[in-house]
């Protein structure tokens, strides 16, 4: 039998079963084998680019993967490059408060035990009813405000002062003074205790007690500072292109202050303009960086002295952020370059060339864009994210 497709073409050309010569036949024979080798030849090449797709996927595939991979460790290490450079600025920032801890924690360590026993020794001397109006100026002592204001706790100290000169308390205004110091605020009641003879005793001990809780105080605020930074950091040093989540902007660009504080806060005015915004769905991890890139851009920028606007606002269905300074402006020649990869006009060291390029790739990736304006006395990043994005693609 011949093939197939020459039974066809003989039944198609010759309508009916012809009869050929040897030699005829000895030709269809000829031509009936060389479809069978190119039926052959065909599935063999079928076979081997169906191998070569696959392999083209795979390889694709892996290339892809590794583009990835390649992206998000660039990304990490332009944020890294970037918090090394903050990092002897945040040791600082960190060092202050933890000198503050360990300088308040010595007076209380020092204090306590010789508080203690003069208190025992002049409750002893005290009738009860003074001794009452004692320990009751002593809660009022401890549980008082000692955030006031300096003008606010004067005002107290003036109207403290005033009613001891009516009553002949002698040392009138340093008296007053101290009371207002460590909270007291209402001397009427307490009068009987600053006529006794026992008075010196007595305002040594609540000033003393009134020292302790205001060291007390000032370990809170700088163990919340501590924390506050420590968290920043953590924020910022993270990052997870994975983890879409809801924010809120506003803390975000609060922490980005906080890890700039040591760069900005001896030279740098910062205004913050931010409107109530919605928690806002993103790659926050992403965004951070993108806002800390561009405030340490304007810090660099002014070296250090001037002003900078962070602004924060909702416009119909936009998110919009924008960092402004009041610095020398971008010259013109450089402005068209300034989101290229690689392209920097800071000194070697101090600058990569991928923080803006990196920058745009991640406002991008949310659907947003990222603009500049620049003039002399005033340069200005606009950040614009659709709220609701209809698909979000972190850095893939």
């Amino acid at each position: 039998m011949y093939h197939k497709l020459l039974q066809r073409q003989i039944k198609k050309f010759l309508r009916k079963e012809p009869e050929v010569s040897p030699a005829i036949e000895k030709l269809f024979e000829s031509i009936s084998d060389s479809y069978e080798h190119y039926d052959k030849d065909r599935a063999l090449l079928e076979h081997s680019l169906e191998l070569s797709s696959k392999e083209l996927y795979i390889a694709n595939k892996n290339t892809k993967n590794a583009l990835q991979q390649t992206k998000v460790q660039l990304v990490q290490s332009e944020k890294m490059a970037v918090l090394g450079q903050l990092i002897a600025g945040i040791a600082h920032e960190i060092n202050t408060p933890a000198g503050a801890i360990k300088s308040a924690i010595g007076e209380v360590e020092e204090d306590y035990l010789k508080v203690l026993e003069q208190v025992i020794d002049l409750l002893e001397t005290l009738t009860p009813e003074v001794r009452k109006l004692y320990i009751k100026a002593t809660k009022t002592v401890f549980t008082a405000d000692k955030d006031i204001s300096t003008r606010e706790r004067r005002k107290i100290a003036r109207k403290i002062t005033r009613v001891l000169d009516e009553h002949d308390i002698e040392d009138a205004d340093d008296v007053g003074n101290n009371l207002a110091l460590i909270g007291i605020t209402d001397i009427d009641e307490l009068l009987p205790l600053l006529k006794t003879t026992n008075i010196n005793e007595i305002q040594q001990s609540l000033r003393q007690f009134g020292t302790s809780q205001i060291h007390v105080r000032d370990i809170k605020i700088a163990i919340d500072r501590i924390a506050k930074i420590v968290k920043a950091l953590k924020h910022y040093s993270h990052i997870d292109d994975s983890n879409l989540m809801f924010t809120s902007l506003q803390e975000d660009l609060d922490n980005t202050l906080i890890i700039l504080h040591n760069q900005i806060k001896h030279g740098i005015i910062v205004h913050k303009e931010y409107d109530d915004v919605p928690p806002f769905r993103c790659y926050a991890d992403l965004l951070n960086q993108v806002w800390t890139n561009l405030i340490y851009n304007s810090v660099q920028a002014m070296n250090a002295q001037g002003e900078i606007y962070v602004r924060l606002k909702k416009v119909n269905d936009e998110v919009i952020v924008e960092i402004e300074d009041n610095g020398p402006g971008i010259p013109e020649d450089v402005l068209p370059r300034i989101f290229d990869s690689n392209f920097t006009t800071k000194s070697k060291g101090e600058g990569t060339g991928l923080g803006l390029s990196i920058c745009q790739e991640l406002v991008q990736k949310h659907q947003g864009e990222i603009t500049i304006e620049s003039q002399p006395g005033r340069t200005c990043f606009k950040v614009i994210l659709p709220f609701e994005p209809k698909y979000l693609d972190a850095i893939s």
